[in-house]
């Protein structure tokens, strides 16, 4: 064999070698995606993946980049549809049935997956028997990479996250999970939540209001402290107003309470509109440092509107995302 014939043959083989590494194919068959746009993310913190699909007559196909076993969504776009998948190199990963009930193959964290949304029915199940059957998939399936969805959609994401459970959650997992970068930080994060529980002391804040003058947590004694983080931007938070504009109007007049807005926003002149608009007739502050203010970072403020209620000690009362629970608790501390 001469020389030529030989780099020939090197340089097929390399070729071969490298059209198939880091190579992953997802296609799809699913009943009612008819025609449609899909954005597909990556969900990993090392995975940096954005690609456009095309759905034509329920069907589609693509090729995924990826040295390791990442997870991704699917989102279609007419539906809001989102679907997790998860993809490594050389996996072929199969979509097939309804739309809203996709059988996911292509490998075990995939079958795994399926089979748990089949078990709870996609969510037809209550609450608590969902949260009894995911712990349970947690503390069968301890090195699966399904833990993390399980927990971000499931615990974190229930109207009372118990984060002493996520922790308990977190400690039993195993294998690659450990060193799993979201289930590293969240831990951490539950380390800092755990300070936010009912029963201990509230952070130290110091913010300006409208005027610039600023505003300690300090400078407030003998009061209930309602903590209310919202934005101008945030339609949540907008649609919570005449709640809000109510508790103001039973409980503002109290000697014993008061009500402070925390702004999320980032600029001053929307957000001194939305207080006008809005007729937020109470103390409104912000930094303007939107999601890194401190003062957010603090709170562990991820959701708006985010409530804290604060005991006259400074202690917190209760924390929330919705002002009917604060109706409820300052219904029961003040009308005493």
């Amino acid at each position: 064999m001469n020389k030529l014939s030989l780099l020939i043959i090197l340089l097929a083989a390399l070729w071969g070698c490298q059209s198939k590494s880091g190579k992953a194919k997802i296609s799809g068959e699913l009943t009612n995606a008819g025609n449609d746009t899909i954005y597909l993310y990556g969900t990993d913190e090392l995975t940096n993946l954005m690609d456009t699909v095309y759905v034509t007559n329920n069907e589609f196909s693509h090729s995924l980049e990826t040295d390791t076993l990442a997870s991704g969504v699917l989102l279609f776009t007419k539906s809001n549809k989102k679907i997790p998948f998860y993809f490594n190199k050389g996996d072929k990963v199969t979509l097939s049935g309804d739309l809203e009930h996709p059988v996911i193959q292509g490998n075990v964290p995939n079958e795994q997956l399926t089979a748990f949304l089949q078990s709870i029915r996609y969510g037809s199940a209550p609450q608590s028997e969902q949260l009894k059957q995911a712990e349970a998939f947690i503390r069968s399936n301890t090195d699966s990479k399904v833990c993390v969805y399980i927990i971000k959609n499931y615990f974190l994401k229930a109207e009372n996250p118990d984060y002493k459970k996520i922790k308990e959650l977190i400690n039993v997992l195993t294998g690659p999970m450990r060193d799993d970068p979201y289930i590293y930080s969240l831990s951490e994060q539950i380390d800092k939540q755990s300070q936010l529980a009912v029963g201990n002391v509230a952070p130290y804040f110091s913010l300006p209001d409208v005027n610039g003058k600023r505003v300690a947590r300090s400078d407030i004694k003998d009061k209930y402290i309602l903590l209310n983080f919202w934005a101008s931007w945030s339609g949540h938070s907008r649609k919570e107003y005449a709640s809000l504009r109510k508790l103001h109007k039973t409980y503002g007049s109290k000697s014993n309470f008061t009500q402070i807005g925390i702004s999320v926003d980032v600029d001053k002149e929307t957000w001194k509109l939305a207080v006008k608009a809005d007729t937020l007739n109470w103390q409104q502050l912000c930094d303007l440092g939107g999601w890194e203010s401190p003062t957010v970072k603090q709170f562990m403020v991820r959701a708006l509107p985010t409530y804290y209620l604060l005991a006259p000690d400074g202690k917190i009362v209760l924390q929330s995302n919705k002002s009917s629970a604060v109706e409820a608790k300052l219904k029961e501390l003040l009308t005493k």
